[in-house]
């Protein structure tokens, strides 16, 4: 007992001198409380049922008590341990005496931590950090340069991160006693262990700081000499708003940034950069709603001025404003090295280049902060002197808590985490838009007395001298690099047009001399005394007098790059041109770079034509002397300059059509750049005017009149033109002399003329496109604008009674467009869950139904399609015509032939009041004879003809088939049978059969082709209904060639379609016994070495002009080889076609030919063959090119890639398609085709048939 006691006494005393040592009243009595602890072994009684085992005595030592009486055995005052045993953990007081307890050891704790955090952080040994490393230890020795100043501000900092009740000591504490430990270790030996790794994070965050970007070196440098920069090292180092802490524990190694290549010039300038970054996008939200109640009062580089110096202001830190001229170019540069990094691009330049462009950007920025501290000076400071009070309000709270809530590096660099907070620290979003008003007020007080100035003031006359001293501040740097960003970034790319050859021109720009060609001009133009505009146009002339001699000088082998270098650089050029011509007053000035750029471009358009070769310096010198004034619009001026190019591609020895190609392209080009003006649409505020002259003849050129031109106008040429042209004429009160030469050249079109066909396809495209890009996607809508379809239902017939073409042609290509959107929304109601009904277009659910579109609607999408002769003109009905057959297009395209039964049915016209039925008279006269036939039974035919056939097909398919009429198959075979009869000797006179001659007697299956062909015919029509159609179609197949059975059910109705396209055209050949397709049908083998429609050309024309220079032989059966080298036969082999021996003769000595192998000649460049008969000693035999391609597909002999026909991809597909039913309709009758050696052919033909 006396033991415990005397503990109990000695705690007692220790915490006595803990209290002296930590107080700094000395004088005031503390009363000593003795408390005796027992201690006593836990015997629990015995449960029973009634109650559960329980202590026998209350007061216990917990496992903490344990560790506290080890600390009562450890001196009281040690000189690197606090106590801690007195520490009441939720006490308000506790954050502020542990601070005091520790703070005696910090100092001791940050040396003993140097080394370790050193030890954390990874240094990259490639950048060799040495000389950082030695300098820190040399600053936070004891005998340091500074004299211990930054080692003072570090053990500040350090203090203010502890003192924090949320992260600092107390927190420490808190996960001390969390954790578990070995019995008889110290609770506070552990508590400063904790709290020294702590301060060695703590401490890693900042050596990280120090050393980023070699900031280390800008401080106490004896280069730089400085005072003023140690002052800003400590003063950013101190500031908690800019250098910000985390406490956060990370035990993985870091690496210090090193962003800038040679070190930073300003102290800690990515932590400024990344802290007026973190405001960016919301500046620009507030100028977006300020902008819309004021649009004409503000600037946005105004409004940032402002807004940026307001917010530097609420921060309490404006001396970032007062920095001296040296030190704000100094931040700049870093500034413009980091957002070079991202947004301007600057990795891709080598290190001179990229240096050079960093100073011609910062010289950029300098001069237009300084027009814009100018022009916004005065409104700033009255707004500063207005606001100065709120910010006086919030700024001490706000320091408050930033000092206590210190943000890491990582997080400072998120946008959407602690940058959005402190922004919300420094303002609230109220004041800051409030703000932004009251400057749009000062704007509209400075537009009306923007001259006087009251100098009457001592303090506006200080601020007066202040801004005389500092042409810019911060707030005015980062305005401009917000404002122009697309600006300095087109700058940065037309500077780059200099080569890294040529970095001491680009140097230039910055030095006091410049070489231009002859003579020598002593000027900086960074340091003349011009505004920013002037500067850049005069940079913008030393780079277009560059490119305009490099172009001469340039090798051939690398003008291609060099010309794609100059167009992947014209936009950016472009851009800064008009951005010259907006803000420049110097008209002249800006009209002379815009001349002699328009000059560059055009001599750049030429040499590309005339493929990137440039003969002589007269080829570009003539272009300048002909558009010397920059007269463009001269159709005389343009045919001209086709002329110059077009000799220029005879002298590269261009074919005719190559030469077409490129002239065609370089009119387009010419006129979209130089006449059209793209850029000026895309500013219409800039006027321009085009000459009558040129409009006149232009658009006769491109609508194919005769006038004296060197080229005629392609289709994609006329396309092309008119969509420039349709462009200019949507700019409202513009160009209205172009618009009239339209209407009078539309005027006299048809509907159907080619430029009307083209007018309407260049707005249909620019309408989609327009969809496309303003407009919601489709796949984001629902269903169709049926008003906007009901009100341009209306707008056509108001342009129809207007009579203007060119109006009633855009009309219908907008009626088009719409008709595109129409199917894409009604091709999913033609299946699914959708109905079609009384009520509208229902949607069937699970329970209920929904409506799609109600019958009021879908009447008023119908309107744009109905057609009534009696109540309109004959052009309103065709384009509405025209529009139902594009409907039913775009739904086929998408549905199949599915569509098409839609649009025909009750149903559909009932709701949208049209349908797609429009029936011949004789037509409607026979379905009414099929009508009554089906009601009778009876089919009487008596004026039946050939002619007649195809109207019996489709009676037989609308009537019987799709009304699945199985009852009336007998009464269609016995009118077939009694048609069958009169197929007797009058078959060949009644349906025309034509009888090609006979090729080769050896076929014996063509020495009698109207007796096959009668056979043919006679059991396809009686097959067609009784057996082959309702058996196939609806049952099962009966044809006798295998492939086309189907023995799997019910045919599908895509089958049905096919073989109803089949038949209609079965009838439609039957009626042109002449044509190529009536003799296919019945005798194909008569095209076996004839030409056949849709077959590929043959591959031997390239054959023979890629064997340029051997010796094309014939083996004896008339094959074509071919003998390099001497062309002469030197080995033997076998022909590959006929295995015939070819070459050489075998064993005999080298040049005697192999028996009956004759020698044709020499194969020449364009594929002909010149004779010759050195080594043929079986004889010679003169070129025939019949006997390797059958005639018609291409010219063998001439001139190289001539063709003797144009058929596009879309039209052999179809021309295939209807080779292939032809040949399928044929071959159904096995027993009497011609066609089974076709077996395979047919068979992969008629599987990818619905793909036609």
């Amino acid at each position: 007992m006396l033991m415990h006691y005397l503990h109990a006494q000695y705690l007692i005393e220790k915490a006595f001198v803990g209290h002296l040592k930590g107080s700094s009243d000395k004088s005031s009595g503390v009363m000593k409380t003795l408390l005796l602890l027992i201690y006593a072994n836990r015997v629990y009684e015995k449960p029973s049922k009634d109650r559960n085992a329980h202590p026998t005595y209350p007061l216990m030592f917990s496992n903490m008590w344990k560790h506290l009486f080890v600390d009562a055995l450890l001196p009281a005052d040690h000189v690197n341990e606090v106590q801690i045993h007195d520490i009441n953990l939720y006490d308000s007081q506790a954050p502020a005496l542990i601070h005091r307890r520790i703070q005696p050891t910090s100092s001791k704790l940050l040396s003993d931590s140097l080394e370790r955090a050193l030890n954390a952080i990874d240094f990259n040994p490639i950048n060799k950090w040495y000389q950082e490393i030695e300098l820190l230890q040399n600053y936070l020795s004891t005998d340091s340069a500074d004299g211990g100043e930054l080692q003072k501000l570090l053990d500040k900092r350090l203090q203010e991160v502890l003192a924090n009740a949320d992260n600092g000591a107390i927190s420490c504490l808190k996960k001390t006693v969390k954790e578990s430990f070995g019995e008889r270790k110290s609770l506070r030996s552990q508590f400063m262990a904790n709290l020294a790794q702590n301060i060695q994070f703590l401490l890693v965050e900042l050596l990280l700081v120090i050393f980023e970007n070699r900031n280390i070196r800008l401080y106490c440098n004896k280069d730089i000499n400085d005072k003023q920069i140690n002052k800003l090292f400590l003063q950013i180092l101190e500031e908690p708003k800019i250098v910000r802490l985390s406490h956060k524990e990370d035990n993985s190694k870091v690496s210090p940034k090193d962003e800038l290549p040679n070190g930073n010039q300003f102290p800690f300038s990515s932590h400024i950069h990344s802290l007026f970054s973190s405001i960016r996008s919301y500046s620009f939200n507030v100028f977006e709603r300020t902008k819309q109640s004021s649009p004409e009062s503000v600037t946005f580089i105004g409004f940032l001025v402002t807004h940026i110096r307001n917010w530097i202001q609420t921060l309490s830190l404006n001396w970032l404003n007062d920095l001296s001229e040296e030190m704000k170019k100094r931040l700049l540069h870093d500034i413009v090295h980091l957002e070079g990094n991202d947004i301007f691009g600057l990795r891709r330049f080598s290190g001179d280049r990229c240096v050079i462009l960093i100073k011609n950007v910062c010289s950029f920025v300098e001069l237009a902060a300084a027009d814009a501290m100018q022009q916004f000076g005065r409104s700033g400071t009255t707004i500063q002197s207005s606001t100065s009070n709120s910010a006086e309000k919030g700024s001490s709270g706000h320091v408050k808590k930033a000092s206590a809530g210190n943000v890491s590096q990582e997080e400072e660099n998120d946008g959407n985490s602690s940058d959005e907070d402190i922004w919300a620290q420094a303002r609230a979003q109220q004041e800051m838009e409030s703000s932004a008003q009251y400057f749009v007020a000062v704007e509209d007080e400075k537009r009306e007395d923007d001259e006087i100035i009251d100098f009457g003031d001592e303090e506006e006359a200080k601020e007066e001298k202040q801004e005389k001293i500092n042409p810019f501040q911060v707030s005015e740097i980062y305005a401009v690099l917000w404002s122009q960003r697309e600006v300095l970034c087109d700058f940065i790319d037309v500077l780059s047009a200099f080569q890294s050859r040529s970095t001491r021109e680009l140097d230039k720009i910055s030095q006091s001399f410049f070489l231009l060609f002859t003579s020598i001009q002593t000027k900086d133009i960074w340091d003349e005394k011009l505004n920013v505009y002037e500067s850049v146009g005069k940079i913008l002339i030393i780079v277009l007098e560059y490119l305009e001699k490099s172009l001469e000088t340039t090798a051939a082998d690398k003008m291609k790059d060099k010309l794609n270098y100059l167009i992947y650089i014209s936009q950016a050029f472009h851009r800064l041109v008009q951005w010259l011509h907006e803000g420049c007053k110097n008209k002249n000035f800006t009209r002379e770079v815009s001349q002699r750029w328009d000059l560059l471009r055009l001599c750049v358009l030429c040499v590309i034509a005339n493929n990137h070769q440039i003969q002589s310096i007269q080829f570009i010198s003539l272009i300048r002397k002909q558009f010397e004034l920059c007269q463009f619009d001269n159709f005389e001026s343009l045919n001209t300059l086709l002329k110059h190019v077009g000799q220029a591609l005879k002298q590269n020895a261009f074919d005719s059509e190559k030469k077409d190609e490129a002239l065609q392209w370089l009119v387009q080009s010419y006129v979209s750049t130089f006449v059209l003006k793209d850029g000026h649409i895309q500013n219409p505020q800039i006027t321009y005017q085009i000459r009558d002259d040129f409009s006149e003849k232009f658009i006769k050129w491109i609508v194919g009149e005769k006038i004296e031109f060197v080229i005629e106008a392609n289709q994609f040429t006329k396309i092309e033109a008119i969509t420039q042209i349709l462009n200019l004429l949507r700019i409202k009160d513009k160009y209205k002399n172009i618009r009239q030469f339209m209407v009078n050249q539309t005027q006299t079109c048809n509907l159907n003329s080619e430029f009307a066909v083209l007018l309407i396809r260049a707005e249909e495209q620019s309408l989609h496109f327009q969809g496309h890009m303003h407009h919601q996607f489709l796949t984001q809508q629902d269903k169709v604008n049926w008003d906007e379809m009901a009100q341009l239902s209306k707008k056509l017939v108001d342009r129809i009674k207007e009579n203007v073409i060119i109006d009633i042609l855009l009309t219908v290509a907008e009626c088009k467009m719409w008709t595109y959107y129409l199917s894409h929304y009604l091709s999913p109601t033609l299946d699914g869950p959708f109905k079609y009904g009384s009520n509208g277009i229902e949607k069937e659910l699970s329970r209920n139904r929904e409506t799609y579109l109600s019958s009021e609607q879908c009447k008023a999408i119908g309107e744009l399609y109905h057609v009534d002769k009696r109540k309109m003109t004959e052009m309103e009905w065709k384009i509405r015509q025209g529009l139902r057959y594009y409907l039913m297009v775009e739904l086929w395209r998408r549905k199949g032939s599915q569509a098409a039964l839609y649009l025909s049915d009750k149903k559909f016209k009932q709701l949208f009041e049209f349908d797609m039925q429009k029936l011949r008279e004789q037509y409607t006269q026979v379905q009414t004879l099929f009508s009554n036939a089906l009601k009778s039974q009876q089919l009487d035919w008596s004026g039946f003809e050939r002619r007649h056939f195809v109207y019996l097909i489709a009676n037989i398919f609308n009537e019987v088939y799709l009304k699945k009429g199985v009852k009336d198959t007998k009464m269609i075979t016995t009118f077939l049978n009694s048609q069958l009869k009169s197929l007797d000797s009058s078959t060949a006179r009644f349906w025309n059969f034509a009888t090609p001659p006979v090729a080769d007697k050896k076929d014996s299956h063509l020495i009698c082709p109207d007796i096959r062909s009668q056979g043919r015919l006679s059991y396809l029509i009686a097959q067609f209904c009784c057996i082959f159609f309702y058996c196939c179609l609806l049952t099962k197949a009966d044809s006798e060639y295998p492939p086309f059975k189907n023995f799997e059910g019910k045919a599908t109705l895509e089958d049905v379609q096919m073989y109803r396209l089949g038949w209609h055209l079965i009838a439609v050949i039957l009626s042109l016994p002449s044509s190529p397709f009536s003799i296919l049908f019945h005798q194909p083998n008569a095209y076996k070495k004839k030409y056949l429609l849709a077959m590929p050309d043959d591959q031997n024309t390239s054959l023979l002009q890629a064997m340029k220079g051997y010796g094309a032989w014939l083996c004896p059966n008339d094959h074509i080889y071919f003998v390099d080298n001497c062309t002469r036969t030197k080995e033997s082999g076998k022909c590959p076609t006929c295995n015939e021996t070819i070459g050489n003769q075998a064993l005999f000595f080298a040049h005697v030919a192999a028996s009956g192998n004759r020698k044709l000649g020499i194969v020449q460049e364009d594929g002909t063959i010149l004779p010759d008969d050195k080594g043929a000693n079986r004889g010679t035999v003169k070129f025939q090119s019949h006997l390797l391609i059958p005639t018609g597909y291409v010219v063998m002999e001439g001139a190289m890639d001539v063709k003797c026909r144009n058929f596009d991809e879309q039209s052999i597909q179809i021309a295939r398609c209807l080779v292939n039913l032809i040949l399928f309709m044929h071959h159904l009758c096995a027993e009497k085709s011609d066609c089974s050696r076709l077996y395979l052919c047919l068979y992969f033909n008629m599987n990818c048939l619905l793909i036609y």
